[in-house]
């Protein structure tokens, strides 16, 4: 048995305001051939309104940069009990039993627009549990047949209590921040989920080099939600902050219900090979899935309450295993080929008067995806071992349809134009694919007085990559490389007792990396974290 608690009262990382001062192109099209005459549409972000009104917050080119000056931290507690058993039914037979448990309970406190003035801030309360059983029986049959076979239950449930304060400015044609304040409005949402699944898995050596894999599983999805949307209070004060929590009293907008089913069935077939003592080959396809549910921050009660449903994945890969020159290098490799359908995707909806949208997740989407990945590994000397990986992705979406909201184009002439327009998306690049990636990581460990000294660094490249869906400029992160770093002495364990010493450094070369652009009603982006070290102290007993 495992017992686990954590607890987290931290800073989040803040966020920092990008004001868009002019107008933004973006790489999609539009393809709506309802725009009246005289009235021309171009693909783009308009200049951010905090930004353009007056005493407004423009673009910010330091990532470093960011003047929160409202509540911005995590206050959070984790307790989870994991069980795991194992009997030997018989010697030809072995029954496992795992059983988990988890609870979590947070308040989170964001500044979204990072500024020294309060624009936009959020008080999120989430409540989280979580259990789940799998028993399997496992063969051990001396014979060319092998497998194993179970059952698997999840269940979960999950509560979410948000409220906002947000200058009225920002959403309004009022003159000037800090006049008016919306305080409190917000939702909640209840949402449960349910899994029971069989599985099995069987092996048979058709020769002694050749394996055949076959393995099946039947999946039963349930998901739940109910959700309330809330104006504010009618006497909130309007000094409301965040930190003061979910008010009291918030009028009852609208809410709704809903619960859907799905079943899948995921097959895997492969083949493997042992064409040498140090050369293994294989091949295997599989399906798989991503599962269906609710989008809870969609923005009304119909989009809340309107399924997505699963998103599937066929994957192919063929790869190799090897070792050579005396076992002292290792080559493993693969290409793979994955296709995506009914790819869950944000979706931009339209919302009841007066004009608005909701952006929700729907099945808009198909794409490939096609790589290679090498992992050699070379033990240099008997204390000096190196690793090493290399990706090559390509990654693109095959069909994308889609609507654009007027915060996702620029009225060039004719305006003003306030509707959803059709659009292609599929020209877009997919996120966080950069085609290439690699690592090099020497090792370097020897037996010194009474304990192992180990001393190691890890040099990671990453390639050109969008973080923002509609592929904005200000979401693309360059090529860069990252350096870490540890030197570690591990004492000789002494009745059944090890300890060791670790002094780390993380991103030594001090990168400054954007953690992604968002743009909604204020424009921002998070940064990576700086240079970071530190020492650590374990014992395992």
């Amino acid at each position: 048995m495992v017992y686990d608690r954590a607890q987290d009262n931290s800073e989040l990382t803040p966020f920092v305001p990008q004001g868009i001062a002019v107008a933004e192109p973006l790489p999609f099209q539009i393809t709506d051939t309802t725009i009246p005459p005289g009235v021309s549409l171009t693909p783009g972000f308009p200049a951010d309104r905090l930004c353009t009104i007056p005493s407004g917050r423009c673009l910010q080119d330091d990532f470093s940069f960011s003047t929160s000056t409202d509540a911005h931290f995590m206050d959070a507690t984790l307790d989870a009990v994991t069980l795991n058993s194992t009997y030997e039914i018989t010697p030809a037979f072995e029954l496992t039993g795992i059983f988990g448990w988890r609870q979590s309970e947070e308040a989170v406190f964001i500044d979204f627009d990072g500024t020294d003035i309060t624009a936009f801030n959020v008080v999120r309360e989430q409540d989280y549990k979580q259990y789940s059983a799998e028993v399997r029986v496992a063969s051990n049959f001396d014979g060319p047949f092998n497998f194993v076979a179970g059952g698997f239950y999840f269940n979960s449930e999950y509560e979410l209590r948000q409220a906002i304060k947000l200058d009225v400015a920002l959403v309004a044609p009022l003159p000037a921040l800090g006049i008016a304040f919306v305080n409190g409005a917000g939702d909640e949402d209840f949402h449960e989920s349910e899994t029971i699944a069989i599985f099995g898995q069987g092996d048979y050596e058709i020769f002694d080099s050749l394996k055949l894999t076959v393995g099946l599983r039947a999946t039963w999805d349930e998901r739940s939600i109910f959700t309330s949307f809330f104006d504010p209070p009618a006497a909130i004060a309007p000094t409301f902050q965040v930190t003061d929590g979910i008010p009291p009293g918030r009028v009852l907008d609208e809410q709704g219900g809903a619960s859907e089913n799905w079943f899948e069935f995921t097959p895997k077939v492969a083949l493997t090979w042992q064409a040498t003592d140090n050369l293994l080959t294989y091949a295997s396809f599989t399906r798989g899935y991503n599962a269906g549910g609710f989008s809870a921050r969609a923005g009304t009660v119909a989009d809340v309450t309107t399924p997505f449903d699963p998103e599937t994945i066929t994957a192919y890969e063929v790869g190799f295993k090897s070792d050579f020159a005396d076992n002292r290098v290792r080559l493993n490799g693969a290409f793979f080929f994955n296709v995506f359908n009914d790819k869950q995707e944000e979706s931009i909806q339209t919302a009841p008067p007066p004009v608005f949208t909701s952006t929700t997740v729907r099945n808009v989407a198909g794409a490939e995806i096609w790589g290679i990945e090498l992992k050699p590994t070379v033990l240099v000397t008997e204390e000096l071992r190196l690793n090493a990986t290399f990706g090559y992705l390509n990654a693109e979406y095959t069909d994308h349809p889609g609507f654009a909201a007027p915060s996702q184009y620029i009225v060039t002439a004719g305006g003003p134009f306030t509707s959803l327009v059709a659009a292609d998306f599929s020209g877009l690049e997919l996120r966080r694919t950069p085609t290439i990636t690699f690592s090099v990581t020497p090792t370097y460990e020897k037996q010194v007085g009474p304990g192992l000294f180990t001393a190691s660094s890890t040099v990671r490249y990453f390639g050109e990559q969008e973080t923002e869906f509609f592929n904005s400029p200000r979401g693309r992160l360059p090529s860069q490389t990252f350096v870490d770093a540890f030197v570690s002495y591990q004492f000789d364990s002494l009745n059944d007792t090890t300890a060791e010493i670790r002094l780390f450094g993380k991103n030594l070369t001090d990168i400054q990396r954007g953690g992604g652009f968002v743009n909604s009603i204020v424009d921002f982006r998070g940064v990576s974290a700086p240079r970071t070290w530190g020492v650590e102290l374990q014992a395992i007993f």
